[in-house]
């Protein structure tokens, strides 16, 4: 998903990963662990998630 602020794009390998600003389910488990994370371009990952309106999703 993320390595620190690395940005690789190349044949085999994108990172960070092409679509995880879209991804719930990849972003609030995230948020648990890094909830000041910020993304290589900048953007808060609670900012990305408000825009998502992406609720949390239930723990088992």
């Amino acid at each position: 998903m993320l390595f620190g602020d690395a940005v690789i794009n190349s044949e085999r390998l994108t990172v960070p990963h092409y679509d995880m600003k879209n991804r719930g389910f990849m972003l609030w488990p995230l948020f648990e662990i890094a909830p000041d994370l910020h993304f290589p371009d900048g953007l808060a990952l609670r900012a990305v998630l408000d825009n998502l309106g992406a609720a949390k999703p239930a723990s088992w």
